[in-house]
């Protein structure tokens, strides 16, 4: 094989790595694309100037600090192994849960009295709700008007156990089983942690259960 031949397929395999290789607002664009749901529109643009882009042989994109996943942001870029920071702005239009028909403090939730609405989700509250099952059962903890957005602060999971409940609690290891009842001293929904002062008097700590039972650890 002849030097020009070798030096042409050297310029040729050069041209297609460079092709092939995404520029940091590409890698960027597809980052935050994955992190949000399928049919979401995502469009991130960077607001650091053109001249103070890192040059990087490698570069990283990392988790940015916050749960928020729109607006401006501040994205910590691995380059060269050197942390460095890329101010964006990511634009996101999507689904998100508003209220069908007003919705009374203390009223549960249903299919019935929720509704999707399709916007730019850095206009919105930053947590919104966006999944149906999130709201499955749960009680509105506020009035919520009719097509305003659900956020995670106005509703709750419902009660599992009420304050002054009779409840059983039980404990379990290796082949055996203890039983006895007590009274709840607060409210807890499902998997939270609970206080229950049983028969003699002493308060317990456990978890309590969607069925209205408290779990203690051994």
């Amino acid at each position: 094989m002849s030097v020009r031949t070798l030096i042409g397929l050297f310029s040729f395999f050069f041209m297609v790595n460079v092709s092939i290789a995404k520029s940091l607002p590409e890698e960027l664009q597809d980052f935050f694309v994955a992190l949000h749901q399928q049919g979401d529109k995502v469009t991130v643009t960077v607001l650091t100037p053109e001249e103070k882009l890192p040059l990087c042989q490698t570069q990283e994109i990392q988790r940015h600090a916050g749960s928020r996943n729109w607006g401006k942001l501040s994205m910590p870029i691995l380059c060269d192994n050197q942390r460095r920071f890329i101010q964006v702005n990511v634009s996101v239009s999507g689904s998100y849960l508003i209220a069908k028909k007003d919705i009374n403090r203390e009223d549960a939730l249903s299919a019935s009295s929720i509704s999707t609405a399709e916007g730019d989700l850095e206009k919105l509250p930053y947590d919104v709700l966006r999944d149906p099952l999130f709201i499955k059962n749960a009680v509105a903890m506020r009035q919520i008007s009719a097509g305003k957005p659900i956020t995670s602060t106005m509703v709750r999971r419902p009660w599992s156990i009420l304050s002054g409940q009779s409840v059983t609690v039980f404990a379990e290891g290796d082949h055996f089983q203890i039983r006895y009842e007590g009274k709840a001293i607060n409210n807890a929904v499902a998997n939270e942690t609970i206080r229950v002062r049983v028969k003699s008097g002493q308060v317990i700590t456990g978890e309590a259960l969607e069925n209205g039972t408290v779990r203690v650890p051994l």
